[in-house]
């Protein structure tokens, strides 16, 4: 692999940990927002802001995704280095195939499970109060 490939792979695979870092950032923010918002707003409000940031923690992780397809083809030397965006775009699927595609991601479960522990420790909290 050539030094500027090389370069070009470290700084996406920066990228992608940093978006799992962004990701476990959204959880831990939706926790602390939902358990002091529990205090003083409705079960609905509080179960809609977990959702709400469960969709943009599915929306972050599938860009990581597409990043590390993309980290993928290079390694395998199947696309040429700093053509990421060109790549995306050849890639991308139209609105319905990108809705389901974040759908998908966001039924992971490294996705999926700590939002919906959340919400069914802000439901049980809220029976018990």
């Amino acid at each position: 692999m050539s030094e500027s490939k090389q370069q070009h792979w470290h700084v996406l695979e920066q990228e992608f940990h940093d978006y799992e870092r962004c990701s476990l950032a959204l959880k831990v923010t939706s926790a602390i927002a939902s358990f002091f918002l529990a205090q003083q707003a409705s079960l609905m409000s509080v179960a809609g802001l977990i959702v709400f940031i469960w969709v943009l923690d599915a929306i972050w992780k599938t860009f990581q995704q597409r990043t590390g397809h993309y980290l993928e083809r290079l390694e395998a030397q199947k696309v040429t280095p700093c053509t990421l965006h060109l790549d995306w775009q050849k890639n991308r699927p139209g609105t319905l195939g990108l809705v389901l595609e974040y759908a998908k991601t966001g039924l992971r479960p490294t996705v999926m499970l700590p939002h919906l522990l959340l919400l069914v420790l802000i439901g049980a909290t809220s029976i018990q109060l």
